[in-house]
């Protein structure tokens, strides 16, 4: 069964929560594929995951790179998942990978794009009674928490 999140933001960018989202799951024992729109946003992030705090970072690779299969993290447009990752983060827009290849897929979408958030809505309503998939629903709080709604 594929477990499908939907992380609505409500307060944050998706750059300032996907890497302590990414961490998490990490902590968790997941490879990740952060999957982006665009070539411009996976520079963003290849980027931005080094240097998004002073005393951290988050080891990654993206398309193009040399050992994909040791990147615990692994930047791409693409569907591929050359790290044998089990979680898909899809982000700013990017299309959903095929469902099946992960046994946990996030999916962050912003209040602020009302794009993206009908999108999501669309999705959760032709997904919602799958037998194959487990849904659920986060929406971020004020303090920058997350909290599961009852949906």
């Amino acid at each position: 069964m594929t477990e499908i999140r939907f992380y609505h933001l409500r307060r944050d960018t998706a750059d300032r929560a996907v890497p302590e989202l990414v961490s998490k799951a990490l902590e968790h024992g997941h490879k990740i594929l952060l999957k982006l729109p665009d070539t411009a946003r996976r520079q963003h992030y290849d980027d931005w995951l080094w240097r998004y705090r002073t005393d951290s970072f988050l080891p990654h690779g993206q398309d193009g790179d040399p050992q994909a299969e040791g990147q615990p993290v692994w930047l791409s447009t693409s569907d591929d998942a050359p790290n044998n990752a089990s979680m898909a983060l899809v982000v700013e827009g990017a299309e959903l990978p095929p469902l099946e290849k992960f046994k946990l897929l996030c999916l962050m979408f912003s209040s602020e794009n009302e794009v993206e958030l009908e999108r999501s809505r669309s999705l959760w309503r032709s997904l919602k009674g799958q037998k194959t998939l487990s849904l659920t629903y986060w929406q971020q709080q004020e303090n920058g928490s997350w909290a599961k709604a009852n949906v």
